[in-house]
């Protein structure tokens, strides 16, 4: 008897480890928005106004996704679309809301607290009515007693806010490294905000230029967290921070998956948007703004299920496009930086250093290429290119910000020069392209502290990154020097390339 009931309670135990780990790869439905921000309608309209006509529009959105898709699960909509920027004016005010504490577990729908914007309880409604998750992004006001820091008795945040399929606030995280941003407060010490879901994920979320801080990004990240939501307007540059570049890198380099929202306005190099999935692949992305509102729908599987082949193709199309699209060019003057002399076929191994204080970054590098026949590229431009290393600090927002960091790359060039680089040419169809890297592998030793961070960077002409599942992320821990080893290796012929590169942060270096 006693044999029996042991062996009932095994086969229990089994059926719920079972279902515990079926729950565990459960795959979720889920949409990422595009949201147009159209100058004309930003720019003249009110903010409480333009937070009606936006709420009405999501809601439309939502709407649409749900009838389209049947089974919806999250709705990821952008930084800053909702109300634009609202100031500390009388009219910017009125363009602001109360949030309301996840603890305090309120639906803004049907609620009579007294603070709610009607665009705010519309957009509960909205995740009410379709029966999803919800993300929004939004200026949130808050009363405070404190003297210093306060706009007469209020403080002012750019908030995300996350409701539940019944409309309830669930989660409300304010971005801490906020980015040229007037009248916007940060908290004090920032938020490490999760939510969890009835589809058995637990998302950690934070704000656009958050991603490129130790936190909350990579706080959540060491807390175990391994999926990420993440609304933006993020402003592209060359050649290390356009876009879908920059989040692939960080979803990657961290292997997680990493959901991102964008808003889209070309004239000022913000667009694009994704659904990560790790250093196993990217299950879609929009890499180049539109002029319409537009999500992407995806069935996001569990990360670990996800194994797609390598596809190394770019997009001549949306290549051409980016002729039109402003950048935001870094200064690469004080890298260091060697030009390589590629009109030949060759094999290249080159180390290069630059010394910050009493720390020396050295990069290896080892390249492999094949130059096509001459006789195709006659009359057109072609890049050059340079192997770069830096170790020291970079300007971000018109030189408001000053970060650290340690990078290794392989760049495009339009000159001989360095300061030609980390530009394109102005016409795609005038480029020709002969230069094929059959390998390329970067690798560096970094100081191994929760205070540094690296990534693997790339960038091709269509503004695409090499597909994760098309490289190789390598990391070698070094015990006795405190050290880390990464590698970043191609994993087939790469044509058409504009950036190969380990793309490292020193949080120390910081200015604040």
């Amino acid at each position: 008897m006693a044999t029996h009931q042991k062996t009932l309670r095994s086969m229990c135990l089994l059926f719920v480890f079972l279902i515990w780990k079926m729950k565990e790869v459960k795959g979720y439905n889920a949409a990422v928005v595009e949201y147009v921000m159209d100058d004309e309608i930003f720019s003249n309209l009110p903010p409480l106004d333009l937070g009606n006509r936006n709420a009405k529009i999501y809601n439309e959105i939502v709407g649409r996704i749900k009838l389209s898709h049947k089974i919806l699960d999250l709705v990821v909509f952008p930084e800053g679309t909702l109300v634009g920027d609202a100031l500390d004016t009388p009219e910017g005010r009125k363009g602001m809301t109360f949030v309301p504490s996840p603890k305090e577990a309120v639906i803004p729908c049907n609620s009579s607290i007294p603070g709610f914007s009607e665009f705010f309880k519309v957009l509960s409604c909205t995740a009410r009515k379709y029966s999803t998750y919800l993300v929004i992004n939004l200026k949130e006001k808050e009363i405070s007693r404190d003297k210093v820091g306060a706009h007469n008795g209020f403080k002012f945040f750019n908030t995300d806010v996350v409701f539940d399929r019944n409309g309830k606030v669930i989660a409300r995280y304010r971005k801490y490294n906020t980015y040229l941003e007037p009248d916007t407060d940060k908290p004090k010490t920032p938020e490490l905000v999760t939510f969890d879901t009835d589809f058995g994920k637990t998302f950690g979320i934070f704000t656009c230029f958050d991603l490129l801080f130790k936190s909350p990004a990579m706080d959540l990240v060491r807390k175990g967290i391994s999926n990420f939501i993440l609304p933006t307007m993020w402003f592209s540059g060359l050649p290390f921070h356009t876009t879908i570049q920059i989040q692939q890198s960080w979803a990657q380099g961290n292997d997680v998956a990493l959901l991102t929202s964008g808003a889209s306005d070309p004239t000022y190099g913000t667009g694009g948007l994704g659904i990560f999935l790790g250093a196993r692949g990217t299950l879609a992305t929009v890499d180049i703004p539109r002029s319409d509102n537009y999500y992407l729908f995806k069935e996001v599987p569990d990360i670990y299920n996800f194994t797609p082949s390598c596809k190394l193709e770019v997009n001549n199309r949306n290549a051409k496009k980016m002729d039109k699209y402003n950048l935001y060019i870094e200064d690469l003057t004080e890298y260091a930086y060697k030009k390589l002399d590629l009109r030949t076929s060759k094999t290249i191994e080159e180390t290069l250093c630059q010394t910050q204080g009493n720390e020396t970054l050295c990069c290896h590098f080892q390249i492999e290429t094949e130059i096509l026949n001459a006789d195709s590229i006659e009359n057109k431009f072609i890049y050059d290119y340079f192997l770069v290393t830096r170790s020291g600090l970079r300007t971000y927002g018109n030189n408001t910000y000053i970060l650290g960091v340690e990078i290794c790359g392989l760049i495009a060039c339009t000159g001989p020069s360095i300061m030609n680089c980390g530009q394109r040419f102005p016409d795609y169809d005038q480029v020709s392209w002969p230069i094929i890297f059959k390998k390329i592998s970067i690798s560096a030793v970094f100081n191994d502290s929760e205070t540094r961070s690296q990534f693997p960077n790339s960038l091709l002409a269509d503004f695409s990154p090499i597909e994760s599942q098309c490289t190789t992320w390598i990391t070698q821990k070094i015990k006795e020097e405190s050290a880390v080893k990464r590698t970043y290796n191609t994993n087939a012929a790469v044509q058409k390339l504009l950036t190969f590169a380990i793309f490292g942060r020193n949080y120390d270096l910081d200015v604040k």
